[in-house]
C-alpha cells in the first residue's frame, strides 16, 4: 500500500524524485569533501593563484559542457520530432514531464554564477580577499571548496540527465508521458473529422476503387512522409493546428509514424494507452461523447495498421470496437453503433484486400455479434441492412482474392444473422440477407470456388427451411398470407438465380441441389395455394433445367428430375384449382420435351407420362355436365403438346416415340370415356388422326397402324358408352387416314380399311338398335 501511494505521488509530482536525488547527491559530496579536505588537508592551504586558476577552468568547462548539452538535446529533440511528430516537442518542453533539462541548466548556471562571484572576490598578487563578514560563510576556503562541490555536483547531475533523457527518448515512454495528460476533457476536445481532413487529402473514390481502399490510404500516408511534410502542413490529416496540444492527437501522430517504419510495438502500445485512458473515464456506463471521436479515429487508423501488416494493433482495435459496439447496443446509442459497425467493416475490407485471414475473421465475428445484439434488442433506429451490405462487399472481395475460407465465413455470418431475423419475423431484412447470399454465391461461381459454392447452396437450403416455418397458417388474414407468399417468392428467386448461375458455369451438383430446394418450396407453395410462389418455382425449375440440358450435363438424369419436379407441382396445382400454375407446368414440360425428344426414348416416355398424369387429374375434376373452361384449356393444351411431340417423332421417323404419343392420347381418351366426359375427346381423336396421317406420309407402318387401331377402339368404346359424337368423329378420322393412304399408295392399307369397316358396322348396329 505504501508503495502504491508512493508511486501515485511520483506520477502526480514528477519534480519530487529529481529534487530529492539532487539534494542527496549534494549533501553526500559536500560532507565527503568537507570531512576529507578539512581534516586531512585543512582549509587554509589554497593560494590565490591556484584558486583563481581552478575556478576559471571550472567555470569554462561548465559553460562548454552546458553548451554541448543544450545543442545535443536540441538535436535529439529535432530527430525525435522528425521521426514521430512535431507535437512531441511539447513533451520535452513541458517542465513537469521533462524536468531534467531545466534542473541541469539551473544547476550549471548556479554553479557558474557562484564560481564567478567567488573568483571576483580574489584580487591582487597577495591574494587579499574582500571582507566576507556579510556572507553566510565568512571563510575564504569555504567559498572556494563550495564552488568545487557545486562543480562536482553538476557533473554528477549530467549523468542523471543523460540517463533520464535517453529513457525519455524511447517512443513508449513518450507515449506514456503524453497519455498521462489524457482526461475526459481532452477526449471531448479531440475531434477527428475524417471527411474534412482525410477525405480532402485522399483522391476521390470511384466505383472501380471499391476494392482498393487500403491502397489509397497507404499511398496517402506514404506520400505525406516522402514530402517531408507529414503531419506538419497546416491542413495535416490529424489537425489543422501544427502544435495542437491534445494528447490523443500527439499519440496518434506517433502511431502513424511508427506504423510506416514498421515499429509495431510502439503503435500497439499507443493504441492500448488511448483505449485504457478512454475506458478509465467510462467504466460504469458507455459515454457516447467520450468514445465517438476515438471510434471515428480508429476507423482509418485501424485500416492503416492492417495495410502495414500490423496484426496485433489491428486485433487490439477490433476488440475495442467490439466491446464498444455491444455496450452501445445495450445503451441504444444509435450514432455510436453505426460508427462502430462502419469502422469494423472498413477494417475487415482492408484486411481481406491484404489477405490477412485472422484479422478479417475476427472483425467479422465482431460485426456478427453486434448485428445479432441489434436484432435481439429490436433497435429499429439501426438499419441492419447496413451490416448485410458491408458483409456482401467483404464477401465479394474475399471471392475476388480467392480467399475461399473467408468467403465461406461471410456466408455463414449472413446465415446466422438471417436466422435471427427469421426468429424476429423481419421479412424485408430476411429478403435482403438471402439476396446477398445469392450474390456471394454467384461471385463464387464466377471465380470457380467449389467449396464456397457448395456452402452457399447448403445455407440457402437451410434458410428456405427456416423461412417456411413463418407460415402464418390457414386462419391468418389475406394480407398476412400475401406477405408470406411474397417472402417465399423472393426466397425462391434468389435461390433460383444462384442455381441458374451454377448451371451456366457447369456446376452440376449445386444446380441439382437447387432444383431439389425449388421443388420442395414449389410443392409446399402449391399445397398451401400460394400462387405467386408456385408459379415462380415452376419457372425457375424450368430455367435451371434448360441451362443444364444446354450444357449437356448428364441429360438423362436432369430431364428425369426436372420433368418429375414440374409434374409433381403441376399435379398439386390441378388438385388445388390453381389452373394458371397447371398450365405453366404443362408448358414447361412441353418446352423440355422440345429439347430432348430426339435424344432419348426413356426421356420421351417420362415427358408423355407427365402429360398423361396431369391430364387425368384435370379430367377427374371436370364436371360430368357442362364445361369448365379452365380445365378444358388445360386438357386441350396437353393434347396439343402430345400431338406436337408425336408429330416431331414421326418427322424424325422415331416409331417408338410416335407410338408412345398415340398410346398416351388413347389412354386419356379412354379415361374420359369411362367418366362419360366427351367434351375433351374430339380434340384427342383429332390429334391421333394428325399423327396417323403424317405416319402414312412418312411410311411409318407401325405408328400408322397404331393410330388407326387406337381411333377404332376409341370409337367402339364411345358407342358402348353412347357417346355418339365421339363415335362419329372416330369414323371421320379413320376415313381421312384411309383416303390419304389410298391416294398415296404408300403401303398396304388393309388394316385401315378393316378398322374403318368394323367401326362403320358398329355405328350402323348402334343406330338400328336406337331407332
Amino acid at each position: 500500500m505504501v508503495k502504491n501511494l508512493y508511486s501515485s505521488h511520483i506520477k502526480k509530482c514528477r519534480l519530487t524524485p529529481y529534487i530529492l536525488t539532487f539534494i542527496l547527491i549534494f549533501i553526500f559530496i559536500y560532507f565527503i569533501s568537507g570531512s576529507f579536505f578539512g581534516v586531512h588537508i585543512g582549509f587554509n592551504t589554497t593560494s590565490p593563484d591556484s584558486a583563481r586558476s581552478l575556478l576559471s577552468t571550472l567555470i569554462q568547462s561548465e559553460a562548454a559542457i552546458l553548451a554541448i548539452v543544450i545543442t545535443l538535446s536540441l538535436v535529439a529533440v529535432q530527430q525525435t520530432a522528425t521521426s514521430y511528430s512535431p507535437r512531441v516537442i511539447q513533451v520535452f518542453m513541458n517542465w513537469m514531464i521533462n524536468p531534467d533539462f531545466y534542473l541541469l541548466t539551473l544547476i550549471y548556471l548556479v554553479s557558474m554564477v557562484y564560481g564567478m562571484w567567488v573568483l571576483k572576490q580574489i584580487w591582487g598578487d597577495s591574494g587579499n580577499i574582500v571582507d566576507f563578514d556579510h556572507s553566510f560563510f565568512n571563510s575564504f576556503e569555504t567559498h572556494i571548496w563550495f564552488s568545487y562541490v557545486l562543480g562536482t555536483f553538476s557533473f554528477f547531475s549530467l549523468a542523471i540527465y543523460i540517463r533520464n533523457t535517453l529513457d525519455l527518448l524511447k517512443p513508449s515512454n513518450i507515449i506514456e508521458k503524453i497519455s498521462e495528460k489524457i482526461t475526459d476533457k481532452t477526449i471531448l476536445s479531440f475531434h477527428y473529422i475524417q471527411n474534412d481532413e482525410i477525405g480532402n487529402q485522399l483522391p476521390e473514390q470511384t466505383p472501380e476503387d471499391e476494392n482498393n481502399i487500403e491502397e489509397r490510404e497507404i499511398k496517402f500516408f506514404q506520400n505525406q512522409l516522402n514530402k517531408k511534410s507529414f503531419l506538419i502542413k497546416s491542413d495535416s490529416i490529424l489537425s489543422k493546428k501544427i502544435f495542437d496540444d491534445n494528447p490523443i492527437q500527439q499519440i496518434l501522430d506517433i502511431i502513424v509514424s511508427s506504423e510506416i517504419k514498421h515499429d509495431f510495438a510502439t503503435a500497439k502500445y499507443g493504441y492500448k494507452r488511448i483505449i485504457d485512458c478512454t475506458n478509465s473515464f467510462a467504466i460504469s456506463q458507455i459515454d457516447n461523447n467520450l468514445h465517438l471521436p476515438i471510434v471515428k479515429a480508429f476507423k482509418t487508423f485501424g485500416s492503416f495498421s492492417v495495410t502495414q501488416n500490423d496484426r496485433e494493433s489491428a486485433l487490439i482495435l477490433i476488440d475495442y470496437l467490439h466491446g464498444i459496439g455491444i455496450k452501445a447496443v445495450d445503451n441504444k446509442e444509435t450514432t455510436l453503433i453505426n460508427l462502430t459497425i462502419n469502422s469494423l467493416c472498413e477494417i475487415a475490407k482492408v484486411a481481406t484486400g491484404q489477405k490477412l485471414e485472422d484479422i478479417t475473421i475476427w472483425a467479422l465475428l465482431s460485426i456478427k455479434d453486434i448485428g445479432i445484439e441489434i436484432i435481439k434488442k429490436d433497435l429499429s433506429t439501426v438499419d441492419i441492412s447496413v451490416i448485410e451490405i458491408n458483409l456482401r462487399s467483404i464477401g465479394k472481395r474475399a471471392v475476388e482474392q480467392r480467399l475461399e475460407s473467408e468467403a465461406i465465413f461471410v456466408a455463414r455470418i449472413i446465415n446466422e444473422i438471417c436466422k435471427e431475423l427469421i426468429n424476429k419475423n423481419l421479412k424485408v431484412d430476411i429478403r435482403q440477407s438471402i439476396k446477398y447470399l445469392e450474390e456471394i454465391g454467384k461471385f463464387s461461381i464466377k471465380q470457380e470456388l467449389e467449396m464456397s459454392i457448395s456452402m452457399v447452396g447448403i445455407i440457402l437450403n437451410e434458410i428456405e427451411t427456416e423461412v417456411l416455418k413463418l407460415d402464418p397458417g390457414d386462419k391468418a388474414s389475406k394480407e398476412k398470407l400475401s406477405e408470406f407468399d411474397t417472402l417465399i417468392t423472393s426466397t425462391l428467386y434468389s435461390i433460383g438465380m444462384f442455381g441458374i448461375s451454377a448451371a451456366e458455369h457447369k456446376f452440376e451438383l449445386p444446380a441439382k441441389n437447387t432444383l431439389i430446394t425449388l421443388k420442395d418450396i414449389g410443392i409446399y407453395a402449391a399445397e398451401r395455394k400460394f400462387e405467386i410462389a408456385t408459379k415462380g418455382s415452376l419457372s425457375l425449375i424450368k430455367d435451371i433445367g434448360i441451362q443444364l440440358i444446354n450444357q449437356e450435363i448428364n441429360n438423362d438424369s436432369v430431364v428425369k428430375d426436372v420433368v418429375s419436379y414440374l409434374r409433381e407441382i403441376g399435379e398439386i396445382s390441378v388438385k388445388n384449382d390453381m389452373y394458371e400454375q397447371t398450365i405453366d407446368a404443362v408448358s414447361f414440360i412441353d418446352h423440355i420435351g422440345d429439347l430432348v425428344v430426339r435424344k432419348n426414348t426413356a426421356n420421351s416416355i417420362r415427358i408423355l407420362s407427365s402429360f398423361q398424369n396431369i391430364a387425368v387429374l384435370a379430367i377427374q375434376k371436370s364436371p360430368t355436365c357442362g364445361i369448365d373452361q379452365n380445365l378444358m384449356y388445360i386438357i386441350n393444351k396437353i393434347t396439343i403438346a402430345i400431338e406436337k411431340f408425336g408429330v416431331k417423332a414421326v418427322e424424325q421417323k422415331m416409331n417408338n416415340d410416335a407410338n408412345n404419343s398415340i398410346r398416351v392420347l388413347k389412354d386419356i381418351a379412354d379415361f374420359s370415356i369411362d367418366l362419360r366426359n366427351e367434351y375433351y375427346l374430339i380434340d384427342t381423336v383429332q390429334s391421333i388422326e394428325e399423327i396417323g396421317k403424317l405416319s402414312v406420309i412418312k411410311k411409318l407402318r407401325h405408328s400408322t397402324e397404331n393410330a388407326v387401331i387406337s381411333i377404332r377402339e376409341i370409337g367402339s368404346k364411345a358407342i358402348q358408352r353412347k357417346l355418339n359424337q365421339i363415335a362419329y368423329q372416330s369414323q371421320i378420322s379413320l376415313e381421312n387416314i384411309a383416303s390419304l393412304a389410298t391416294d398415296t399408295k404408300l403401303f398396304n392399307d388393309s388394316i385401315i380399311l378393316e378398322s374403318l369397316e368394323e367401326l362403320n358396322d358398329n355405328i350402323i348396329a348402334y343406330d338400328i338398335t336406337n331407332m
